[in-house]
């Protein structure tokens, strides 16, 4: 039976094995280049994308954990922590350079950008100051020449009321 990776994390030698089992892992090669062959037998070289390096992967393969488990011992550990860090920015990396070569659907790209990465549609604003009911109201009177907000409803009532009288006298005479 083989020897569990788990067995004996707490000693430093260990985790340090484990950082760079993670770091080694995720160090690969966006993609790898190919040979194609079209109809014609014409040869042309491809670039084809390398599987994308994912946690909980590495967790199960390499360290017989579950990811969840790999996690609770990035939070304990401050090295084991780095590393995953170092692993992220690499996946990052990987998922970028073969979206941009068009290695990946894009969907599918976006997809993972999102759920792997963080990465989000949306942009987050922050609004900062204040606004008083004054300053505001003393900004509408300053862009109507002064006028109150009771002021300006009176006069629209007023000149509705003339342009109606003034359609009445119109109907009126026609």
């Amino acid at each position: 039976m083989p020897k569990l990776i788990y067995t004996g994390i707490g000693r430093y030698e260990y985790r340090r094995e484990v950082c760079d089992k993670l770091l080694e892992y995720f160090s690969t090669n966006p993609y790898r280049t190919g040979i194609t062959v079209d109809k014609y037998s014409n040869e042309s070289e491809t670039r084809i994308a390398n599987d994308l390096p994912l946690l909980g992967k590495f967790a199960v393969d390499e360290l017989h954990v579950c990811q969840e488990t790999f996690r609770a011992w990035a939070d304990k550990y401050p090295e084991i922590a780095q590393a995953y860090n170092k692993a992220k920015d690499l996946q990052e990396y990987i998922l970028i350079t073969n979206s941009l070569l068009g290695l990946y659907n894009s969907r599918t790209a976006i997809f993972a950008m999102k759920n792997l990465l963080g990465w989000r549609d949306k942009i987050d604003s922050n609004v900062s100051g204040e606004l008083s009911v004054t300053s505001l109201m003393g900004k509408i009177s300053e862009s109507n020449n002064g006028k109150d907000l009771i002021s300006q409803r009176n006069d629209a009532i007023d000149n509705n009321a003339i342009d109606d009288a003034e359609e009445a006298d119109e109907d009126n005479i026609n």
